[in-house]
């Protein structure tokens, strides 16, 4: 058989199908299709009524829905048939003379797209985060206009929650205010007063979007004096606390890791729980020295108390390093019960000087955010090098 196969092959008597084979092949296909077709017909019948009751279920569908942003989520060929192309799927401008705006809509990406292949269709955006909005329409200028136009009422919205958010903290404050069992005019500043919460103003920071509710400033006692956790919208981190600028200095240059530690809400309870050993004896000896200054010198005629801050930003969360001892500031309380205050505080990413107010609206403190060290230069320098591995 090999043999015989390789004659043939040679012989080229394999180059072409004999036509008795093809004529075979005919006879065995018209037989198969006399005998199929009626099932076959029947099939693409069944099937292509499928289809149809699906599109028209589709289209009774796309009838009942109330908004183009809904239209173009439930079906993008539907919306732009009803709004922007004719039965031919060419360009129709008399179907849709001013922009669309598409609420709901988030599917922006495939709907700018698609608007590309349609001759003369704009799109853009307006508006921010999860509510960004896409407008479609011929005219590029009012698709521009519309979308500013989103910008502009998104604005207004977040100022209006803003002011809501602000009113419903002063109320807070208010009530606190009148619970004070002694009137501030009747009693003496001291700086262990100041401990507690604060809802803080500040002009520089609320002008950016990165603002959820209002601002907080928090301060508590530590074994190294008072220290704060505070979160001002585009920063946020620890404020250290003392009556005088060289009590201050003097506690940052004698700092130590260990009392990094004890100014954490957390070290604090393992600490107690855990008695610290000798070794720990002279550091908090001397931190205690410090929190006793804050007590002698907090009865002089001022109501300052000095601050100077570490912490980072809160869109890249990047350290703002104190290279020229500059992250620095005060506040002023404006009476003994330190019930509202007066700052300024300098830093970056906002400037210096800077202008914020405070108003307690409470006891209580929010946890610390992290340990002193935690936004050294030596942590920035690390952060650093770990983002680009």
């Amino acid at each position: 058989m090999k043999g015989l196969l390789g004659c043939s092959v040679k012989e080229e008597k394999c180059d072409t199908v004999p036509q008795h084979i093809r004529d075979l092949e005919t006879t065995l296909a018209a037989q198969y299709n006399t005998k199929n077709n009626p099932h076959m017909a029947l099939e693409n019948k069944r099937v292509g009524n499928l289809i149809a009751e699906r599109e028209k279920m589709k289209a009774e569908a796309f009838k009942r829905l109330e908004t183009p942003g809904q239209e173009a989520s439930y079906d993008m060929e539907l919306f732009m048939r009803k709004y922007f192309l004719d039965e031919n799927e060419m360009p129709d401008r008399s179907k849709m003379s001013r922009p669309l705006v598409l609420t709901g809509y988030n599917d922006r990406y495939d709907m700018h797209a698609r608007a590309e292949e349609v001759p003369g269709l704009e799109t853009h955006s307006g508006g921010q985060g999860n509510v960004r909005t896409l407008v479609i329409g011929w005219s590029r200028s009012a698709v521009w206009a519309e979308a500013g136009n989103i910008d502009k009422a998104q604005r207004a919205d977040r100022e209006n929650k803003k002011d809501a958010e602000w009113a419903e903290s002063m109320k807070t404050h208010d009530s606190f205010v009148k619970s004070l069992t002694v009137s501030a005019e009747d009693q003496s500043f001291s700086a262990e007063c100041a401990t507690g919460s604060y809802v803080v103003q500040c002009d520089k920071a609320t002008g950016y979007d990165e603002l959820d509710g209002p601002m907080h400033l928090s301060i508590t006692e530590a074994p190294g004096g008072l220290v704060g956790s505070f979160d001002f919208a585009v920063l946020e981190g620890i404020m250290r606390f003392d009556v005088s600028e060289a009590a201050l200095l003097d506690r940052e240059d004698s700092g130590s890791e260990e009392e990094d530690e004890d100014e954490s809400v957390e070290d604090d309870e393992r600490t107690a729980l855990n008695p610290p050993s000798n070794k720990r004896q002279a550091p908090s000896t001397a931190t205690n020295s410090t929190a006793k200054r804050v007590k002698s010198t907090s009865t002089e005629q001022t109501r300052r108390l000095y601050l100077k801050w570490r912490g980072r930003e809160t869109g890249e969360g990047e350290i703002q390093v104190d290279y020229f001892n500059s992250n620095t500031g005060y506040i002023d309380f404006l009476d003994a019960a330190c019930t509202t205050f007066d700052g300024r505080f300098s830093a970056d990413l906002l400037g210096k000087n800077v202008p914020f107010q405070g108003y307690r609206v409470g006891y209580d403190f929010r946890p610390m955010t992290g340990h002193w060290s935690d936004y050294s230069e030596r942590a920035h320098e690390y952060a650093r090098v770990v983002r680009w591995r």
